[in-house]
């Protein structure tokens, strides 16, 4: 299954943009699609058992409660950078915009690989912030917007906020991809 376009931001473009190139047979085919519906996450860096004590706060807009631990730091005043795929930033907007108005939001390839960041040994880019004097602040409190599966995959991410987008109705078209014959990819 590929993503074709969101019901709040329109056609994903990187996929057609992928589908246009050279790099897709001319035997391959979308022969049918599927309708999901996007419940958008906000995720951090950090286990359960590194945790000294847990604190539940109440939300401030009608998505699920944070979690927060005393030690990890995990809660939302701390986040000042925010990675996820374009889509789901603008999604997010409003809610971001509410609890995180200070938050640089780095657009990445997927919310997926937003979520495999916050696993990986941070580099001078992810961990690069800017003040309001424009100077870079290093060490900032980074989170992922994803989906929920993240959670399963990468073990050591933890949920921030649950039902973060502005949307609750917002659903995303998947194309089911088909080769008529058996192709390997250049």
């Amino acid at each position: 299954m590929i993503p074709l376009a969101n019901s709040t931001h329109g056609m994903v473009i990187e996929t057609y943009d992928l589908l246009r190139s050279e790099r897709v047979p001319c035997d391959f085919s979308i022969v049918g699609d599927t309708i999901i519906k996007i419940e958008l996450c906000m995720v951090v860096s950090g286990s359960e058992d590194q945790a000294e004590e847990v604190h539940t706060h109440p939300a401030p807009q009608e998505s699920a409660p944070v979690t927060t631990t005393a030690r990890g730091g995990e809660c939302l005043k701390d986040i000042s950078v925010v990675y996820s795929h374009e889509q789901a930033l603008g999604q997010c907007a409003g809610w971001l915009n509410q609890n995180l108005p200070n938050a640089k939001r780095v657009p990445v390839s997927s919310t997926a690989a937003a979520a495999k960041m916050l696993v990986q040994p941070p580099t001078y880019h992810t961990t690069t912030t800017f003040s309001s004097n424009n100077g870079p602040t290093i060490g900032c409190m980074r989170a992922a917007i994803a989906s929920e599966i993240c959670l399963s995959l990468y073990p050591e991410l933890r949920l921030v906020r649950k039902g973060i987008q502005d949307d609750k109705s917002t659903s995303r078209r998947h194309g089911h991809a088909k080769l008529t014959k058996t192709h390997h990819f250049r």
